[in-house]
C-alpha cells in the first residue's frame, strides 16, 4: 500500500512535463513559413494573371464586346 501512495505521488509532475505547448509552437512556425513561401511566389504570379486578364479584356473590347 506504502509503495502505492509513494509510486502515485510522482505522477502528478509527469503531468506538468507536457510537450503540447512546445508542439504547437512548431507547427505555428512552420505554418507562418509556408505561408510566407506562397505569398512571395504568388504575387508575381497575381501579376502575370492580371496581365493576361487586360489582354483578353483589350481583345473582347476591339471584337465589339462592349466592355
Amino acid at each position: 500500500m506504502m509503495d502505492k501512495i509513494k509510486n502515485g505521488a510522482g505522477a502528478p509532475s509527469h503531468r506538468f512535463k507536457s510537450r503540447n505547448g512546445q508542439s504547437l509552437v512548431e507547427y505555428s512556425l512552420v505554418l507562418a513559413f509556408i505561408s510566407v513561401l506562397c505569398i512571395a511566389f504568388l504575387t508575381p504570379l497575381g501579376v502575370e494573371i492580371q496581365g493576361i486578364y487586360a489582354s483578353i479584356i483589350s481583345a473582347l473590347s476591339q471584337a465589339g464586346g462592349g466592355f
